[in-house]
């Protein structure tokens, strides 16, 4: 099976904004959330790297133009008080909220084979997509697979995604699904130096976060976009060109910033385009975000921010550094 074609979905698309500027026009057509699939993975966990305020803020995005949206779980707890405190959310959007519970990818291909269920819904969020695939994953090594069950499984799986791309074309609607992150081992072996008389490490072990789906994987020519999110470092410059920077200073000046509150850690995203619409243009955008105690999103790239807002959303994660 292969994916539908970019352009047939962005001649039926509309947008939802993520509230974070350079994100929107880092996605596919450039002004955000459109008519496909996309992966939310997170990096540690779902609850501080930003993902469910990314998530919602979208949601409210949906609502407010009177479209309904899904949440399919495994009875995994979904933190509704971030929604319901944002600043833009209306008590009656939650008429326009449903929640279903889904437990393993079998039942989740079942559903999504009912597409009459599912049309009036213009996103529909799959939370557990992450558990889904691990728990499966994870029961196809226990039993000793054979190249037949894992194709079969890579079928199915495909299967899925088709039937999801279906009902994003059919119902000109978003998919997430949300995801996790797994450690990854890779053993390196230093190149030797003959001429060297000190003795030299003859293997390391590199371990790495990778999302529980591969970004390699087939599956990708179904995606829209894929993006991951995480907790890093940002600091204070003091400079008005380039107020904030992502990443760690030196030590020494790490200690001075952290004792004068200037250095933090905040939530960040990475979005990877699939597609490119030129060999010039990077595949991976990157950046961060500000987030308020009511868990609004705060856009630090956007002219229109009050100074307030963006003091109130520093002193919150100065409370967070982990």
């Amino acid at each position: 099976m292969q994916g539908t074609s970019l352009l047939t979905l962005q001649e039926l698309s509309w947008f939802a904004q993520s509230g974070i500027s350079q994100l929107d026009a880092a996605l596919v057509g450039g002004a955000g959330f459109t008519t496909g699939i996309y992966d939310l993975d997170a990096a540690i966990d779902l609850f501080s790297a930003g993902v469910y305020e990314l998530i919602f803020t979208t949601v409210i995005s949906v609502l407010a133009s009177g479209g309904e949206v899904l949440f399919i779980s495994d009875s995994s707890r979904i933190p509704w008080f971030k929604l319901t405190k944002q600043r833009m959310y209306r008590p009656h959007y939650a008429s326009q909220i449903h929640e279903i519970d889904v437990h393993s990818l079998i039942d989740l291909i079942i559903l999504f084979k009912n597409t009459e269920s599912l049309k009036k819904y213009k996103l529909i969020v799959i939370n557990s997509f992450g558990t889904y695939y691990t728990k499966y994953t994870r029961n196809l090594k226990h039993t000793t697979p054979s190249a037949e069950t894992v194709n079969k499984f890579n079928q199915s799986l495909h299967k899925l995604f088709h039937i999801m791309q279906r009902t994003c074309l059919a119902n000109n609607s978003m998919i997430f699904t949300v995801g996790s992150m797994k450690t990854f081992s890779q053993e390196i072996r230093p190149t030797p130096d003959p001429e060297s008389e000190e003795s030299q490490l003859s293997l390391v072990v590199q371990k790495i976060l990778v999302p529980v789906l591969s970004l390699s994987s087939e599956i990708n020519v179904y995606y829209t976009n894929r993006i991951i999110l995480y907790r890093d470092w940002v600091y204070d410059t003091n400079d008005t060109s380039t107020p904030l920077i992502s990443g760690l200073p030196p030590f020494e000046e790490s200690v001075q910033l952290l004792a004068e509150g200037r250095l933090r850690s905040l939530p960040h995203w990475r979005c990877l385009n699939l597609r490119p619409h030129a060999d010039s243009q990077s595949s991976w955008s990157s950046g961060f975000f500000l987030v308020d105690n009511n868990f609004n999103i705060v856009d630090i790239n956007s002219d229109d921010v009050p100074d307030e807002e963006v003091e109130d959303s520093q002193v919150y994660f100065l409370d967070c550094v982990e």
